[in-house]
């Protein structure tokens, strides 16, 4: 019994030594230092949806770089929107019906929506030191650079119309 938790204990340490010295190794140059994806969504009109998302940086003087890829409802119903016509085309063909007209309408107007997000790196102190705008204007992941001056830093994710699926990366450069 002894000899077990012993060996339960010492694993136990091995995995959490592991497990720091891995993320002490992503702690360098180039390294992705933090990721997070979610759902920001304004599909009700109201006022901009934020989120607020605390990052925390490993060395001050360091020079990072925050990432966001948003990819609009619209973009994502565009590619549904293809694969449904793709099935209906399929079931036509077999001499089947096609998909029910509630999912067409439901295609429809999410093709109708035009989604708008925008973010802003802010210090401790709430003041913002980069901004990116119309983040669902392309494909590309964009991008704010900044060096610190301090550990705790915070990311303002606002979506002002729509809604959209966000990846967002904290790079040290």
């Amino acid at each position: 019994m002894l000899r077990y938790r012993k060996l339960v204990i010492i694993s136990c340490m091995l995995a959490i030594a592991f497990s720091i010295s891995s993320w002490l190794e992503a702690q360098k140059a180039g390294d992705n230092i933090y990721v997070q994806t979610g759902i920001i969504s304004n599909l009700n009109g109201g006022p901009p949806a934020v989120k607020y998302i605390p990052i925390r940086v490993p060395r001050m003087g360091g020079t990072y770089d925050v990432k966001i890829n948003f990819i609009k409802v619209e973009t994502s119903a565009s590619a549904i929107d293809s694969y449904i016509n793709y099935l209906d085309k399929q079931a036509r063909a077999r001499g089947e019906d096609p998909a029910p007209s509630r999912w067409h309408d439901l295609r429809k107007r999410l093709m109708e929506v035009s989604s708008k997000a925008d973010f802003e790196v802010l210090d401790s102190a709430g003041n913002s030191i980069g901004r990116a705008s119309d983040l669902g204007l392309t494909t590309f992941l964009r991008t704010v650079k900044f060096t610190a001056t301090g550990y705790d830093y915070s990311i303002k994710l606002r979506c002002t119309e729509g809604a959209g699926l966000y990846h967002m990366t904290l790079e040290w450069r």
